[in-house]
């Protein structure tokens, strides 16, 4: 079983770049799973029906982060029509941090978690390690593959809830820096990887407009959130193979540039 885990994919251009580059890699790769963060899908900030539709039929499962209400706010429609879930330790109303899934003769595990370290709205997540555990609690018996998006600002806090949680996790992956890690490794049968990466432009600061960045470290001011819309792509993403019972095998980068 081969599955790809796709970094966070920001705006229009980040969408162009999905819909040019999956349907030829799954044939290459032979993708059984593709798993992307899609939180800032809505030109960087959250996401909408109309954003979800367009991306969703090239992703098997979608996962969020501290953005996903930056657009709309009553979601709930989405959860029930897509492969999509939310940071559990979130306070909301919506109760869709995790999803099982049977893919071949196996139960998948999906869990979604936001960290709290150096995050600007920490004060309303619970702690992401409590609430893996208060997750993990409901499906032990089920013996799942699990897979954890754990989307969080620092690497410590990340590697962290790796030894926390990989002798019950089989998977670990963080997002929302944008910017790919290469400390990959297993333990325990569980795969880590401090950050993906991102899908959008490649000539950006992690994926906003260079020279509006700049403009704000220049004048201590906040900037406003220009996306380029076409041009030169980066797609970051994590290719791992899985044998028949479910062990992980091998694991490498699989980081692609393009132009849309």
């Amino acid at each position: 079983m081969n599955i790809l885990l796709i970094g966070d994919v920001v705006g229009k251009i980040g969408r162009k770049t999905i819909a040019k580059t999956l349907p030829d890699l799954r044939k290459k790769l032979s993708l059984d799973l593709v798993v992307a963060n899609v939180e800032n899908i809505a030109h960087g900030s959250g996401v909408t029906e109309n954003t979800l539709s367009e991306i969703s039929p090239f992703l098997d499962f979608m996962t969020l982060g501290d953005h996903t209400f930056d657009k709309e706010k009553d979601l709930k429609t989405i959860f029930k029509n897509y492969n999509i879930i939310h940071p559990y330790n979130i306070e909301n109303g919506i109760n869709s941090g995790y999803k099982l899934l049977k893919i071949g003769n196996k139960k998948f595990l999906f869990i979604n978690l936001v960290g709290k370290v150096f995050m600007k709205k920490s004060d309303n997540y619970f702690c992401p390690f409590s609430a893996f555990d208060d997750i993990y609690k409901k499906f032990k018996k089920e013996n799942p593959f699990v897979i954890v998006d754990f989307h969080a600002e620092t690497t410590s806090e990340k590697s962290a809830f790796f030894h926390y949680a990989n002798d019950r996790a089989n998977i670990i992956f963080g997002t929302h820096t944008h910017v790919p890690t290469s400390d990959l490794r297993v333990e325990n049968n569980c795969f880590f990887v401090s950050d993906v990466g991102m899908v959008g432009s490649y000539n950006s600061v992690i994926g906003s407009s260079y020279e509006s960045v700049i403009k704000s470290f220049l004048t201590e001011k906040p900037f406003k959130n220009e996306i380029p819309e076409d041009g030169e792509t980066i797609f970051n993403s994590v290719l791992l193979n899985i044998d028949s019972n479910y062990i992980i095998k091998r694991f490498e980068r699989v980081d692609i540039k393009s132009i849309v």
